[in-house]
């Protein structure tokens, strides 16, 4: 009967004649009447003939999700080397169609080991792994010269396996152009219709439309994952370079540019297929059965390690076109601002850039200008979420969404690599960033993410965001820095996207408040990075205005308890924040970012280094000072969003586990206890640095190593259990 009613619910928002059938299902079960049951029963026959010809009971039954807790990391952690070793290997596919070259009679299979159904599964980590072995096997080649000029081929496709996630089992959607999917899903007074375009000669038995821009509407987990899919598979441009973390010497990084397949003949084949056989990868003899990425990038580390390689560090500054090199580390010390870190005037700015162009031409300067010269500030909305029926939080991009709902461990698993791999990208750049609103309040607690939160907040100094615009914008990095103990290696990549309206530093209509976005390419998770600059915004705000409160607890710290007291003058009051906010106007010492949140150099610097997620991170000097105006009470209250604060885990428990223990001195939940078994090493530190008047610095070495294994792996080491207990 559960089970039935979980078939019910599944389809509650799929049309109205599901609805009556359910209504009718029920009225079979608690109807007297003989006559009511058996038309009640009929209708039920049709309810079976529907769902069987959606594909659900397969659907349901065979593919339902595996939702993961901190208990299946632990068994994996805790695994045999025998499933550790098959685990961290990613086995080149077999006798799968979609790697085959039809008119080709040979094609590359698994050999003797019996792991085929690993084999032909997508693995994130293998293109990557082919990427590193061929890298390597170019660095040494004594006929490749030109070491400036290589590149690596790029397709989203095969990237991330984009025709697994358009292969519906709903034999409804097959064949459909945009007229019959927009009238399938009732789409009825939204725009899709403009972002799609059908289809000419495409294969029968695939969805017969191409996604060409967002979609902003309302609709089904399904229709948005079809929408984001079609669109990275046919119109999305490949990233223009590769970031790879963690590969260079002393874990510096790796820039690799990138080509399209799209426009190549052999695109409609199997691009992975293309580059394992056209590129001629030696893999030592392994090719018929796998490869591991951490051993290709320990590979690669030495061979950049050494003088074979000839590949040098060029700072940005020096480069007219994007090449092959390597990034150098940034300093991971105290940072110290200035207030030439917030200055952006867009006509200046423009002119330096014509003014560099003629001097000398470089791509860079000329794609910026480009840009700036092409939109304008009535622009409509950047970045585009992937908004849901019925869900009033739609954190996740609309490109990469694939699925909505997630176990609490997997939605910390996600943020936690997510996190690492933004603070690794920026501390080897060397840019000036540091943790921001909701996620400093996170880190205030406890050093880490607060588990309800689906996203990462940073804020950045404006003249930052000119060089990540200018230099890596549309960058896909690939964190490869805990190559030596972590299963995860190769599993996260992230998608660096800079809003093209970064110039125009007005809120307007509050669509484009977000300068940029880190997003997690396999979920659509992100980080969403504002940047701060000194702006006519903090003149132009009346100080008498409400809405505006934040503001005037930046011109005095105790505006609240003077504003509702009745013993302080408000036209006094007030006079003062005026005089205040004239002196820090003028001074050019007050700094905004598009959502009008407002902060003087002395809040901001010097930036305090610190361990977030185990990574090294920064926080504004005056942290506790801005947490307590963004959120009053928040450094204050131990229950928020379902959760208690329990201060011998250092932890935020869900309500719900050990409901009389407000401490934790009484709770024996065994995955709370493992959550604190993983995580006591960051929060011992945590603790020791909020009791501490005197903070050092970090270095690389510093760093913990990741605690959390990403659900991906845990579910391959699970098949990977189960096929060996079989044996």
């Amino acid at each position: 009967m559960v089970e039935l009613l979980k078939v019910l619910t599944f389809f509650h928002d799929k049309s109205l004649p599901f609805l009556i059938n359910t209504i009718a299902l029920i009225v079979a079960i608690v109807s007297r009447s003989k006559l009511v049951r058996i038309l009640s029963i009929i209708s039920v026959c049709h309810l079976t003939i529907y769902v069987y010809f959606q594909g659900f009971f397969r659907d349901f039954f065979l593919h339902q999700p595996e939702y993961l807790s901190i208990i299946d990391a632990y068994n994996i952690d805790s695994c045999t080397v025998p499933v550790l070793e098959i685990l961290t290997k990613s086995y080149i596919p077999g006798g799968s169609n979609a790697f085959r070259d039809d008119e080709d009679e040979e094609y590359i299979e698994l050999s003797n080991y019996g792991y085929c159904s690993l084999c032909n599964e997508f693995d994130p980590r293998l293109l990557p792994a082919l990427w590193l072995s061929y890298l390597s096997h170019k660095l040494k080649q004594d006929s490749f010269k030109n070491v400036d000029e290589l590149q690596i081929p790029f397709t989203w496709n095969t990237f991330l396996d984009l025709q697994s996630r358009l292969n519906i089992p709903r034999t409804s959607l097959i064949n459909l152009d945009c007229g019959a999917f927009y009238d399938l899903h009732e789409l009825n007074g939204t725009r899709f219709l403009e972002s799609c375009q059908d289809l000419e000669n495409e294969t029968k038995g695939n969805i017969q439309f191409k996604i060409v821009k967002p979609v902003d509407l309302s609709a089904s987990e399904e229709v948005r994952k079809i929408i984001g899919s079609s669109y990275l598979l046919h119109s999305a441009p490949p990233p223009e370079k590769v970031f790879l973390l963690g590969v260079g010497p002393n874990r510096s990084g790796l820039i690799v540019p990138t080509y399209s397949l799209r426009e190549q003949p052999f695109y409609g084949k199997s691009d992975l297929f293309y580059f394992i056989k056209s590129l001629v990868i030696p893999l030592s003899g392994t090719i018929d059965e796998s490869i591991s990425i951490c051993e290709e990038a320990d590979k690669l580390i030495e061979l950049l390690s050494s003088p074979i390689a000839n590949v040098s560090v060029i700072p940005d500054e020096e480069l007219t076109h994007d090449i092959f090199r390597l990034i150098g580390c940034g300093d991971t010390h105290s940072k110290r601002l200035s207030k030439d870190d917030f200055f952006f005037h867009l006509a200046e700015f423009k002119s330096q850039l014509k003014e560099k162009l003629v001097r000398s031409w470089n791509t860079f300067d000329a794609k910026l200008l480009s840009q700036i010269n092409t939109i304008n500030s009535t622009q409509k909305k950047y970045f585009h979420e992937a908004t849901v029926l019925g869900e009033k939080d739609n954190h996740y991009d609309w490109r990469f969404f694939k699925q909505l709902h997630y176990s609490q461990y997997e939605r910390k698993a996600i943020l936690h690599r997510l996190t690492r791999a933004w603070l690794r990208f920026s501390n080897t750049l060397g840019i000036k960033t540091w943790i921001a609103h909701g996620s400093m309040l996170g880190w205030y607690w406890n050093g880490m993410n607060l588990p309800w939160d689906q996203d990462l907040d940073v804020q950045i100094t404006m003249k930052s965001l000119i060089t990540i615009v200018k230099y890596y914008n549309n960058t896909l990095v690939l964190d490869l820095t805990d190559h030596d103990y972590n299963l995860n290696l190769g599993v996260g990549s992230y998608l660096l996207d800079v809003s093209s309206m970064y110039f125009d530093r007005q809120k307007g209509d509050g669509e484009n408040t977000i300068d940029a976005r880190f997003i997690d390419t396999e979920t659509g998770f992100y980080v969403d990075i504002t940047a701060l600059a000194f702006t006519n915004t903090a003149n132009d705000i009346p100080i008498n205005d409400t809405a505006f409160s934040e503001f005037n607890q930046v011109l005095d710290s105790d505006f609240v308890m003077k504003d509702a007291s009745h013993t302080v003058s408000k036209d006094d009051l007030y006079k003062d924040l005026s005089l205040k906010k004239a002196e820090l106007w003028n001074h050019q010492n007050i700094f905004n970012c598009k959502d009008n949140h407002f902060y003087t150099l002395e809040n901001l610097d010097p930036l305090i280094p610190t361990l977030f997620e185990g990574s090294i991170a920064y926080v504004p000097r005056a942290f506790r000072q801005i947490l307590q105006r963004e959120y009053n009470r928040g450094l204050l209250y131990y229950q928020y969003a379902e959760h208690i604060f329990r201060p011998v885990f250092d932890l935020w428990v869900p309500n719900y586990i050990c409901k009389n223990d407000y401490i934790g001195n009484k709770c024996f939940d065994k995955e709370t206890l493992l959550e604190v078994d993983y995580t006591k090493p960051l929060t011992r530190i945590h603790r020791t640095e909020m009791s501490s008047q005197n903070r050092g610095s970090y270095s690389v070495n510093d760093e913990l190593g990741p605690f959390r294994l990403d659900p991906w792996i845990i579910k391959r080491g699970n098949k990977i259990k189960r096929r060996l207990d079989s044996q």
